[in-house]
């Protein structure tokens, strides 16, 4: 059964939302402009989601225990995590909101998202898609 375990409307700092093991994520660099952002940046321990900047409003996040399903959501990564010691923190790129309680081992996630009437990236999700009884807490209200 998938359980909610975080939601929020947050401001996407640096034009992103996060999952990461804070000392572990190894996320390569963004590329220097004037090349895009790419939809995601994954390492083995974290990944980065593109989202519409901080001047077109909040962005929803969501962090689940198994999985909700997809309801018309654009899946933007499906794969392993891996979490040696810590879990993982989930928010904007400098205020990290929620903690996931996440035993050392790897995790199947799927990151999926919604997209505005200008087709900027304003929801996503990070749902841990075989770990049902993770826990987490809020950590940056």
């Amino acid at each position: 059964m998938a359980r909610r375990m975080y939601h929020s409307k947050l401001l996407p700092d640096g034009c992103h939302m996060q999952l990461v093991e804070v000392g572990n994520a190894r996320i390569p660099s963004p590329p220097d402009p004037p090349t895009p952002m790419p939809s995601v940046l994954r390492g083995p321990g974290g990944l980065l989601v593109s989202t519409r900047c901080p001047d077109y409003g909040n962005v929803d996040l969501e962090v689940w225990a198994g999985d909700p399903g997809l309801s018309e959501r654009e899946v933007v990564f499906e794969g392993e995590l891996v979490t040696a010691a810590r879990g993982f923190d989930a928010g904007p790129a400098t205020a990290i909101t929620f903690h996931v309680d996440a035993p050392p081992g790897k995790y199947q996630v799927r990151a999926d998202v919604q997209r505005d009437a200008d087709g900027e990236v304003d929801s996503v999700r990070f749902i841990f898609l075989q770990a049902p009884d993770l826990e987490g807490r809020i950590v940056n209200p």
